[in-house]
């Protein structure tokens, strides 16, 4: 049975229906289902708030009061605080571990995602499973200029365990591009970006990465591509962020973006420089 608790989100097909609502507070939310409730139920939703989490958690405990449900499974497409996978430097919290444990205190029998940034997330959240960006990388591809040559490349060295698996995975032989982004170890600060290829020969460059928010690092790859004589720049991010610089993604060669609709997006389709191509989150199911 599935409960799409996201509105207009609904990656599986339609859900029973259900009531949701705010007090008049402004803070508590409320949940009731009058339908009658399997024994097995999915969870899907869109995690843009902690009152998503919240909604998600009186829900799950909604059905379960209800003695019949032996199963529940949730899946939110994008992970937050999958970047912060560890503790920099200081006093400051070890954020995904944090929400980690709000997702464990349910006990959920799955919990699905797409493209953790890391395998942290997965040793972290029990039962949990990161779905591969296969489909989306081959999506993409399947749209590209037959007859055009492309490289893959990755904006930084520590994707590439990741990228080299996913590549295997689609049987690509080709060239692999590893980015390095150089920083300043006694600020954190980023001072510099290059890439290990001196002339690409005009061919079309398709950089992968899980998630692309500013774009900081995606210009600054760009821009050594394009120095190496790259051709066509595309940039392939399982989520995406409504604040991307998409005038500087523009401004440093890259012709567009392929990603999914994992994150509510509030970005304009119709900019003209650096277009977006939204593929549905259900493709990666297929694999």
């Amino acid at each position: 049975m599935l409960i799409n608790l996201t509105p207009g989100f609904e990656p599986f097909g339609k859900g029973i229906a259900f009531k949701s609502f705010t007090f008049p507070s402004g803070i508590e939310k409320h949940f009731k289902i009058k339908d009658w409730v399997d024994k097995n139920i999915t969870f899907t939703l869109r995690i843009n708030n902690m009152d998503d989490l919240m909604l998600l958690f009186l829900a799950t405990d909604a059905v379960r009061r209800t003695g019949t449900v032996e199963k529940i499974e949730v899946f939110f497409p994008y992970l937050p605080y999958a970047r912060q996978d560890r503790v920099m430097d200081g006093v400051e919290p070890f954020s995904l571990k944090v929400f980690a444990k709000l997702i464990n205190s349910q006990n959920y029998d799955k919990v699905s995602f797409l493209d953790a940034h890391s395998d942290v997330a997965t040793a972290l959240i029990e039962n949990s499973e990161s779905l591969s960006n296969k489909a989306l990388v081959a999506n993409t591809l399947e749209q590209r200029t037959y007859g055009r040559p492309y490289v893959i490349c990755t904006p930084d060295a520590g994707a590439a365990k990741k990228i080299y698996k996913l590549l295997q995975k689609l049987s690509y032989d080709g060239d692999l591009i590893i980015g390095n982004k150089h920083r300043n170890l006694a600020n954190g600060k980023i001072e510099g970006f290059s890439i290990d290829a001196k002339d690409l020969k005009g061919k079309d460059v398709y950089i992968i990465d899980d998630i692309c928010s500013r774009g900081g690092t995606f210009v600054g790859i760009a821009k050594q591509l394009k120095a190496a004589n790259a051709g066509n720049i595309y940039l392939i991010v399982s989520h995406l962020e409504a604040c991307v610089g998409r005038e500087k993604l523009a401004d440093a060669g890259i012709n567009k973006i392929y990603t999914t609709d994992s994150i509510q997006y509030g970005y304009d389709f119709s900019y003209s420089g650096c277009e977006i191509k939204q593929f549905n989150i259900t493709l990666h199911y297929k694999y």
